[in-house]
């Protein structure tokens, strides 16, 4: 990323640490919510999506509130499918940012989410159009200052080669027995 991009996203990290740590310390979080920053690599170069969303004619990651009883990655996962179509599977997590809305605190969690090939439908009402773009263009398209810092990060995995993700599985041989049978502990 260019250094006016970097001193942007540097500013916007900042504001969201210091929001969450010396602005408003104890603070309650009033809003939760949580979302993505879908990427690709398209002709060698990483691509991430961006969302416009009429009812603020603003420019975002897909994301939204959790739902009560959902988890904080369910509500990531949900907001991808609703907004874009797209069932995600999350990668690795992004910073989470902070900020002010009419009812208070918000935290936004984020992860990274590959796209590769997937097709993508807008939902029409909340989403009207997205748009594939490179990071440096996405920051400066981003409505939202404070969206810039989980950008930055996303771009400084891609850097370093730590964007893909595989799944691992973990199996162990055992028998189920009533924990009353055992003689001895477990080793």
């Amino acid at each position: 990323m260019n250094n006016n991009v970097k001193s942007k996203a540097d500013d916007a990290r900042n504001d969201a640490l210091v929001a969450d740590q010396t602005d408003h310390p104890g603070e309650p979080i009033a809003v939760t919510a949580a979302g993505a920053l879908p990427w690709r690599v398209n002709k060698d170069k990483l691509e991430v999506l961006l969302i416009h969303r009429p009812r603020y004619d603003d420019w975002s990651w897909p994301k939204g509130k959790i739902d009560p009883g959902e988890t904080v990655p369910e509500c990531a996962t949900r907001e991808v499918w609703e907004e874009i179509g797209l069932r995600a599977t999350l990668g690795i997590p992004l910073p989470p940012i902070h900020y002010h809305v009419a009812a208070g605190l918000k935290v936004v969690h984020y992860w990274a989410v590959d796209v590769d090939g997937a097709q993508l439908r807008p939902d029409g009402k909340e989403v009207d159009s997205v748009m594939w773009c490179s990071p440096d263009k996405a920051a400066t398209l981003l409505s939202n200052p404070s969206d810039i810092a989980p950008l930055e990060h996303l771009v400084a995995a891609h850097e370093r080669k730590e964007l893909d993700t595989w799944p691992l599985l973990v199996v162990r041989h055992a028998k189920a027995k009533p924990r009353s049978s055992w003689t001895k502990a477990e080793g």
